[in-house]
């Protein structure tokens, strides 16, 4: 074993803690506004852009490779004790705001893009590999997750119009959620027909299984259940349990 002796350790610790610390200056450098609370843990290649601001509150974990794009007068707002998982990106546009409640988590490798605003409740989280943002040009959604909600890996959540989803919603894995749909033109190639926008909503306490697609102009009622693989094109009451392609009403429990 080598021995170094005293001064060694201690120059060895210091340089240590002085890189630490210049991970947040360093990836700050292109960022115009960035607060910090007390406690935050920035992982290394984590980078903050733009013109807009970034809020990072009290005892936030950002992980290895975290990309922050706030542009101009756009906000975006971690909240306390809230993680964003390593290689996930965020990108605010001009005037919009990305915002995730207290003790939210955001999955690895996620892609956030918000054109009319993203807000994320308390306790709530989105799993990994996930996307939110608008699939067409022109389209330009909200969204709104509730409180103590949880969508799983591989959600994919089309903002070319509104999605709401309520408080206390769970979702399996590889769910999607398509706020657009195209007007049948004969003679042109789907792909090359005008886009139709929908907003989607989804009720408190509500259960949607793994696989399933959630299409334009859809409301599920609160405490619904959707089974596994459905294909939900038909707006449903509180309580329904559905399945099926298209899902048709399988049950409804009386509250």
């Amino acid at each position: 074993m080598k021995r170094y002796g005293i001064v060694r350790p201690i120059t060895m610790n210091c340089i240590a803690v002085v890189k630490a610390g210049g991970r947040i200056l360093r990836s700050a450098f292109q960022q115009r506004r960035l607060q910090i609370g007390e406690a935050v843990r920035v992982g290394h290649d984590v980078s903050f852009f733009g013109g807009g601001e970034v809020i990072l509150g009290d005892n936030v974990t950002i992980e290895r490779g975290v990309v922050f794009r706030s542009d101009e007068g756009a906000t975006i707002e971690i909240g306390a004790g809230s993680r964003i998982s390593a290689q996930s990106s965020l990108h605010a546009r001009p005037g919009q705001v990305i915002r995730f409640g207290r003790c939210s988590v955001l999955g690895m490798r996620c892609h956030i893009l918000s054109e009319r605003g993203i807000s994320f409740g308390d306790d709530s989280s989105l799993g990994s590999e996930s996307f939110v943002g608008p699939r067409e040009d022109g389209g330009q959604g909200s969204l709104v997750v509730g409180t103590k909600s949880h969508l799983h890996s591989h959600t994919w959540i089309d903002l070319c119009a509104d999605v709401t989803v309520g408080d206390s919603v769970c979702t399996g894995p590889q769910c999607a959620f398509y706020t657009h749909n195209h007007v049948p033109s004969p003679g042109r190639l789907v792909w090359d027909q005008l886009p139709r926008f929908a907003p989607i909503s989804v009720g408190y306490g509500t259960w949607i299984g793994h696989g399933c697609y959630i299409l334009p102009g859809v409301s599920i009622g609160d405490h619904s259940t959707i089974a596994t693989g459905a294909v939900v094109t038909k707006s449903l009451e509180p309580w329904t349990t559905a399945g099926g392609i298209p899902a048709r009403v399988l049950k409804i429990l009386a509250p």
